[in-house]
């Protein structure tokens, strides 16, 4: 008995050694999956994931927070046309397929066109040409537009143009609502008797203080020895920086406010194709009303006026 027990107890303190031994990988084991879920577990918190391991997707702020069309896109495809009866008779068509078709027509035909996709990116109509566009003279198109639902009528209204557009907008009857002699494409078949809208235009809120207050203006008081102009303003509490201002003259120039001061703001000057060296010191300037416009999005802007080159004729003498 004595031997039988000895070796049940040899038996069984073999089976408790190997149990322990088992015991110890285990725990190893286990406490190795436990750190690995802890730390995928972590990744997923800071990748914007949740431990359950269901697929999200990342939202950005920008996602989060951009503006969406205030009425059905599905009235945006259809032909729009802008135009002052004359040399500027523009006709852009949005297909429902995404696809756009542009062309610009006067008194002398076609002067150009183009064609491309157009998207819907939060409230704004971007527009991708095929063909080289470039605004000079009597050709080339504007790229970003917000559209404009107002009574019957479906706008097209150029981002840049947005300000001048709510302040005409103030006053119905300056605008043409049937794409004669208007800044802004407007939407054939839908209000093809010319009749004024009913109420005020849906427009976004960030541009509502210009369809509420109308435009912002400035005076240029300094030219700094930089290029940069000075503006001081009555309206220097509207006022933000990367705001665009037009000549209330007669000119091809604007402004870009790069920075507030106490009231007014500083800006660097944008010129054009077509722009020369003109004296600032005491010029006026908009966000734009029904005579004058902020360029639109289709043009390119320079910091200095563009060289131009001198006739032959002109060489000689200098």
């Amino acid at each position: 008995m004595v031997v039988k027990i000895n070796k049940t107890v040899d038996h069984v303190g073999v089976s408790a050694t190997h149990m322990q031994k088992a015991h110890s990988r285990g725990f190893h084991m286990i406490r190795g999956l436990a750190t690995a879920f802890v730390l995928i577990t972590a990744c997923n918190l800071i990748a914007g994931g949740d431990p359950s391991g269901s697929r999200h997707e990342v939202q950005t702020a920008s996602d989060v927070h951009q503006p969406t069309l205030l009425f059905d896109p599905a009235m945006l495809p259809g032909r729009y046309v802008m135009g002052d009866g004359l040399g500027v008779n523009c006709s852009l068509t949005l297909g429902e397929d995404h696809r756009f078709a542009f062309s610009w027509r006067g008194c002398g035909g076609e002067y150009d066109r183009n064609a491309g996709t157009w998207s819907l990116e939060g409230d704004v109509v971007v527009m991708e040409p095929e063909q080289p566009n470039r605004m000079e003279g009597f050709q080339g198109m504007n790229v970003r537009f917000i559209p404009v639902s107002w009574g019957k009528c479906v706008f097209l209204v150029d981002e840049n143009e947005m300000p001048g557009f709510c302040a005409a907008a103030a006053d119905p009857e300056s605008l043409s609502f049937r794409g004669v002699r208007g800044h802004d494409y407007i939407k054939r078949g839908m209000d093809d008797d010319g009749s004024r809208p009913d109420g005020r235009p849906e427009v976004p809120d960030r541009y509502a203080e210009y369809l509420e207050l109308g435009p912002v203006t400035a005076r240029v008081v300094e030219v700094r020895h930089d290029g940069a102009v000075v503006l001081e303003s009555k309206d220097a509490h509207r006022i933000r920086e990367g705001m665009l201002l037009t000549l209330t003259s007669f000119g091809r120039l604007e402004l870009e406010v790069t920075s507030l001061i106490e009231g007014g703001a500083v800006a660097e000057v944008h010129y054009f194709w077509n722009s020369g060296h003109e004296t600032l010191t005491a010029k006026r300037f908009t966000t734009g009303d029904e005579l004058h416009r902020v360029r639109g999005t289709g043009f390119e802007r320079f910091k200095q006026p563009p060289s131009r080159e001198v006739p032959d004729e002109d060489a000689d003498k200098e």
